[in-house]
């Protein structure tokens, strides 16, 4: 999962024995600790936590993992409510026989649960608040239509052995023709939770690797990984849990990279704080948007290839809104679960899904509150992330009246900000037209073979 050959190549140089974290640490002459390890870990992410896992596993023990944050998780979890740990990041399991995506054995594995989400759950409605599930699910019977001779067109047919070309060109030459706010809405809803953006800007080949007849699912038939609250929760607590100890000297939080010096002989790394790390190898876990944004120094500059890979990956962006009212919300007309918003905007806060409806005492509230969850995408995922809160509240509010046939309650409103925190810039990174297994092999490939690259994009192959 994320390492490909990763943790094999490094495996090949651990051997011999190395002192433990505890053995090897000294003083600078300015009394900043300096470590000595055989393997640092950059960043404490679920990339992070299965690469040290993954050491762990194999024997390989002498490893430190260092995170910014004061928890690991990455951008999976957030805390950005008060007292409760909640999901910031749309989160898609696909499993399908044959074909098992990682994420789903490693849901296996922790024991959390994962259910099907049916177009049949959702209820849908206009900006004006007129009820439109019925339009929606033709919509969704004509995309999948479209998507089904796609893919056998993409295996067995005219497409076959095709370089690559949009989705969107894909879609047309198979029959989707969008043409109200309802297909739109239906096409973006569709594509825009795992490739964090619109059919024209993704890559038909990409697409047919995840989703096509060999790769890890139908979309049909995707799941997401719920738990009792805040879905993804579990997952990282687990995998924290199967190799790490509580105030285990191998995870340090709070601790920011700012440098990497490498060389032949091996990779020191600084970080805020002032301390250095000293390691033979490094593997790096960051956001490709932090890599993007040259917020860590490279001593020497990475060689220019791959710079190349790094940057040709745009990031795409989604924000999550959570809205908090101290009563459960519902509708006699509107008793769906999960709702889609069909905005004429493309993006606006398209998905609504009650969270969980918490009684009183639990997660350190001491009145029950009932929380949902919106989603907004590309632009509008910035646009709501960066203007002020009460405006972001005033649309919250007419979209659920909206969605509930009612006037409701003023809530509390809290949105996240991974697009802009200088730890993410961003939701994942996207895959242009064009791009080719050599673009993800230069992502993939370690640098003096000592600096090596796991995370986002770095285990796909197409």
């Amino acid at each position: 999962m994320f390492l490909q050959g990763v943790v094999g190549l490094l495996l090949l140089f651990s051997c011999q024995h190395r002192p433990s974290l505890a053995e090897h640490e000294d003083e600078h002459e300015d009394g900043h600790t300096k470590s000595r390890v055989r393997v640092l870990v950059l960043g404490g992410g679920l990339a992070g936590l299965q690469v040290g896992q993954t050491l762990h596993d194999a024997g390989m023990t002498d490893f430190l993992i260092l995170e910014a944050n004061g928890r690991v998780g990455g951008r999976m979890i957030a805390n950005i409510l008060p007292g409760v740990p909640a999901t910031s990041s749309f989160f898609v399991v696909d499993n399908r026989p044959g074909a098992p995506n990682p994420f789903a054995k490693l849901a296996d594995r922790c024991g959390v649960a994962y259910s099907g989400l049916d177009w049949l759950d959702y209820g849908a409605l206009d900006d004006e608040g007129a009820d439109v599930t019925t339009e929606v699910q033709t919509a969704v019977g004509k995309l999948s239509e479209a998507l089904g001779r796609l893919r056998n067109g993409w295996d067995d047919g005219d497409l076959q052995g095709q370089d690559d070309i949009s989705l969107e060109g894909a879609l047309r030459l198979y029959g989707w023709h969008p043409k109200t706010p309802v297909d739109f809405a239906v096409e973006h809803f569709w594509f825009a939770a795992d490739f964090l953006a619109d059919a024209s800007q993704i890559s038909c080949k990409h697409y047919m690797y995840l989703y096509g007849n060999d790769g890890y699912s139908a979309h049909e038939t995707f799941q997401v990984v719920r738990n009792s609250y805040f879905g993804n929760l579990d997952l990282v607590n687990c995998l924290h849990n199967s190799f790490l100890t509580p105030n285990d000297p191998r995870l340090k939080l709070n601790t920011t990279v700012t440098g990497i010096r490498y060389s032949d002989s091996g990779v020191a790394v600084s970080t805020a704080d002032g301390v250095q790390y000293e390691a033979d190898y490094a593997v790096l876990t960051f956001s490709m948007g932090v890599l993007q944004q040259g917020n860590v120094t490279f001593t020497p500059e990475l060689p220019f290839w791959k710079r190349v890979a790094i940057n040709q990956f745009p990031m795409g962006y989604i924000t999550t809104i959570f809205v908090m009212f101290n009563e459960t919300l519902r509708s006699a007309t509107r008793p769906h679960y999960r709702h889609m918003y069909v905005s004429p905007f493309r993006g606006v806060y398209h998905w609504n899904a009650e969270v969980v409806s918490v009684v009183e005492g639990q997660l350190n509230h001491t009145q029950p509150f009932a929380l949902y969850r919106l989603w907004a995408t590309e632009d509008e995922a910035v646009r709501v992330e960066t203007q002020a809160l009460e405006i972001t509240k005033r649309e919250v509010m007419d979209v659920y009246g909206k969605i509930f046939n009612s006037t409701v309650p003023e809530p509390e409103v809290f949105v996240s900000n991974i697009n802009t925190d200088p730890l993410f810039y961003g939701g994942g990174p996207r895959f242009p037209l064009g791009t080719t297994n050599k673009d993800f092999d230069d992502l993939r490939a370690p640098v003096s073979d000592r600096l090596f690259f796991a995370g986002d994009a770095y285990q796909v192959n197409l």
